[in-house]
């Protein structure tokens, strides 16, 4: 299919003129599509991983529903929605490739969606486990990856460490294990999933390391191999939010696949031997995602972030194999409908006896409660449609040209930015793993988005602080043709407890982070750089 786009062509540049000696020329540019900011004047947004400004069409279903709350009601203005709602589900269908609209939910956040997920699933398998005669100590494994995010890291140690503490009488102890991270060839710790290492956990050949469940250090003399048979659960990121890397999820899910194909652990339960979880919170909306491909048993994604949806919004997928065998950990009246049975007389009771029974909801509606917002809920449908568009009418300025646009689009401009801040002698990228490789006019870098750093010699609160002050009178920059332009950008900063334990292995603190979106443009990235080495000089 043929785009046509608007374009603003941009000329290349001579070398602009620096504080410093260090070099800086800018490359040969792409054009650049004409996709403006809704966010103030003189306000360059460079913090889109955390949460990104929403395009008109989002903020404009918002207030359309608000208004109509105003006229209506809350009640009678949700019940007007019921359409539009499922149409929501349907948009998230289409952006995940999912199946059916019963195997989404909405919510109010990635986070609710993944601890949501996760405490079904745990106790699910808690229930389905058969009695043991022999006393024997039945051990249950989580793995997950080194780049995990906090919220699901501290959410795994307080459900294992609290069951452990009950092990004298469920005869269970769960153990957490970090997959380990491939590691380049200068010896550093790379963040991403080491594949091969996966396997040998998955075929009886890897080498029990650390048990993160356990509070005290365990003695690692004696030396075991983990049972692959006690592996209940594996837990990965997509991207971090400490850096740019892309963990294989594809492939991590089929190798669960294939092992899920020829094992079954408890021939009692319905589920999977091994089930697999994706935190998809910084990848979608940036770059094209296919649960089938991963062939993910759960996966959770925010609107704030790529989507350019509003906060407090959020979805699961949960695919239709396994969604109605999950017992839901959070209930109420809507997930779980209450209704009085009545039993057939007996022998022993010739009248009629009822019972108030419960049932939970066809699919991944069990997993959401009745009260909601329903406005942001219509503006998340609305953010997933926008980055979904294909620009049939060639409207640039509305439609970002669909997923795989927007990431060719986001990759270039982060390649763009990380060659130049390679050549600041001050700033060290994180986890900038990839080997530089002429592709024409650019470097293969960062492949996403989020870029993060140090700064030698500064801690990084006080680097984002300075970027982050407005520009003064005198510090305004003149690219040439570009505008003089003033104003202040938008960044962030990434505190070691976010991934704590990448952040370990890397001994690493708080970077600062520069998380690019579609919408950026050269300019801005120019005058950022700019800005930056004003920042680092004397």
């Amino acid at each position: 299919m043929k785009y046509l786009y608007l374009l603003l062509i941009v000329l290349p540049t001579q070398s602009l003129t620096l504080t410093s000696n260090i070099p800086y020329k800018p490359l040969q540019r792409k054009p650049t599509l004409t996709l403006r900011m809704t966010t103030g004047p003189g306000i360059h947004f460079f913090n889109n991983a955390g949460s990104s400004p929403s395009p008109p069409c989002v903020t404009d279903a918002i207030i359309s529903h608000l208004n109509l709350e105003t006229q209506m009601g809350g009640y009678h203005a949700a019940s007007m929605q019921s359409g539009a709602l499922l149409s929501v589900k349907q948009q998230v269908v289409k952006l995940v490739n999912a199946e059916s609209t019963l195997e989404i939910a909405l919510v109010e956040s990635a986070t609710v969606a993944w601890t949501r997920v996760f405490y079904s699933m745990v106790h699910t398998i808690i229930a389905g486990q058969q009695p043991d005669s022999s006393n024997q100590v039945l051990e249950r494994v989580i793995l997950l990856s080194e780049a995990e995010y906090a919220a699901n890291v501290v959410a795994i140690l307080k459900f294992a460490r609290e069951q452990n503490q009950f092990r004298t009488t469920t005869n269970c102890k769960w153990s957490v294990y970090a997959i380990p991270s491939l590691v380049d060839k200068n010896g550093l710790n790379t963040g991403i999933v080491d594949l091969k290492t996966f396997r040998s956990m998955l075929n009886g050949t890897w080498e029990v390391t650390n048990d993160l469940a356990e509070t005290v250090a365990e003695n690692l003399n004696e030396k075991r191999l983990l049972d692959p048979a006690s592996i209940a659960m594996v837990c990965v990121t997509h991207i971090p939010t400490n850096s740019g890397i892309i963990n294989p999820v594809e492939d991590i899910g089929q190798i669960v696949a294939e092992y899920n194909s020829q094992h079954k652990h408890n021939k009692h339960s319905k589920l999977p031997s091994i089930l697999y979880v994706v935190d998809a919170c910084q990848s979608v909306g940036q770059i094209p995602v296919n649960v089938q491909r991963m062939h993910a048993h759960a996966f959770t994604a925010t609107g704030r972030k790529y989507l350019r949806g509003p906060r407090g919004t959020g979805f699961l997928y949960v695919p239709k194999s396994i969604v109605d065998d999950l017992v839901p950990s959070h209930v109420d009246h809507a997930s779980t409908p209450l209704a009085w049975v009545d039993s057939e007389p007996t022998l022993e009771a010739t009248t009629k006896q009822s019972t108030l029974q419960y049932n939970y909801r066809e699919g991944a509606q069990r997993f959401e409660l009745w009260e909601s917002n329903i406005s942001t809920k219509l503006g998340l449908g609305a953010a997933i449609r926008y980055a979904l568009e294909d620009d049939k009418d060639g409207a640039v300025s509305r439609a970002p040209g669909g997923l795989k646009s927007i990431e060719e689009r986001i990759k270039f401009l982060s390649n763009y930015t990380t060659r130049h801040l390679r050549t600041m002698e001050r700033v060290e990228l994180f986890h900038d793993n990839y080997e530089l490789e002429k592709d024409g006019n650019n470097d293969i870098g960062i492949p996403c988005g989020i870029i993060t750093f140090t700064v030698k010699g500064m801690d990084a609160a006080l680097v984002k602080d300075k970027i982050m002050e407005d520009f003064a009178n005198g510090d305004a920059y003149h690219i040439e043709n570009y505008p003089s332009q003033k104003g202040r950008f938008e960044v962030s900063i990434v505190p070691s407890t976010s991934t704590p334990i990448d952040s370990k292995n890397t001994n690493v603190g708080t970077l600062v982070r520069v998380s690019l979106s579609y919408f950026n443009t050269m300019e801005e990235i120019d005058l950022f750089l700019l800005k930056l080495e004003h920042v680092l000089s004397p």
